[in-house]
């Protein structure tokens, strides 16, 4: 994946309600970790805390030379074939607090390096702005990657 890149996930709602796929690293790999969170946790502003704990109980737990091979994907589970999506600028503020925390355990050139993509119902009319923020690398394209245009149009917003 480059910088500013697309992931394409047919079956979002599968994949994205935890973190996983980091306990088993192997060479030739690039291990994905994703992480949920619910509506009720964006209501009492807990979300910085659910994350927190997520990553604590995965990819915090890896050495340091596994990052070359890790991508990680935040989605808000709340967002998930809902046709709801976080604002850019919340989606902005979960991965600058992701890159942080990777930060204090594994040092800035890690976090700066470490690919932190969203997903959460990423559109056509909303895709460009999202991934002009600063902290996010890129997209999980659920449910309008079954759409030919829609995910054209996608890909094209991120050029």
């Amino acid at each position: 994946l480059n910088p500013k890149g697309v992931a394409v996930v047919i079956e979002a709602q599968h994949l994205c309600m935890q973190m996983r796929g980091v306990e088993k690293q192997h060479s030739s790999t690039t291990s994905s970790a994703f992480s949920g969170l619910f509506l009720k946790d964006e209501k009492t502003r807990s979300e910085f805390m659910v994350v927190k704990n997520q990553l604590d109980n995965t990819v915090m737990k890896v050495d340091k030379n596994s990052w070359k091979k890790i991508i990680l994907a935040y989605e808000p589970v709340w967002a998930i074939g809902t046709g709801e999506t976080a604002s850019a600028e919340q989606a902005q503020e979960m991965h600058e607090y992701v890159r942080k925390c990777i930060s204090e355990s594994f040092g800035k050139e890690i976090s700066n390096n470490v690919s932190i993509l969203y997903g959460g119902s990423v559109k056509p009319n909303n895709a460009s702005e999202i991934f002009s923020k600063k902290d996010v690398d890129g997209g999980l394209i659920g449910g309008a990657a079954l759409n030919a245009s829609d995910f054209s149009k996608i890909v094209e917003s991120n050029r």
